[in-house]
């Protein structure tokens, strides 16, 4: 293999050690993205959510060990995994829009009775 030389450092070195470079190394060509920014935050709660789906498709319904013989074959399996985990979901997410619009009445039920009192007591 033939040593390329390094445009950072000048030695020589393999061309895949190159790409095995720390950000510390040199932060002009790769950047950390900033963590206390909303998008970082968005981010990574999008990456965690994929996450935890890809562990709950492992765990709970046998995508680690697929045992079909084609790829087709697999790529059913694997369908008919998602479409049974978003199955199993959306009891929770019907609750969870009734609990929300229930909420949502109730403090505007409490946000019209306070104004009352305010004015209530304004008036006396």
């Amino acid at each position: 293999m033939r040593l390329k030389s390094d445009p950072v450092t000048g030695s020589k070195t393999q061309s895949w050690l190159r790409l095995c470079r720390k950000i510390k190394d040199n932060s002009r060509f790769i950047t950390a993205p900033f963590r206390e920014t909303k998008a970082f935050e968005k981010l990574y709660n999008q990456r965690t959510s994929v996450e935890r789906t890809f562990g709950d498709l492992k765990d709970n319904y046998n995508l680690d060990n697929i045992r079909v013989a084609k790829m087709a074959r697999a790529k059913v399996f694997m369908d008919l995994s998602c479409i049974a985990l978003i199955a199993s979901r959306l009891p929770d997410a019907a609750s969870k829009e009734k609990t929300t619009k229930i909420v949502q009445i109730y403090h505007y039920k409490n946000s019209d009775i306070k104004r009352a009192i305010l004015n209530k007591n304004q008036l006396n």
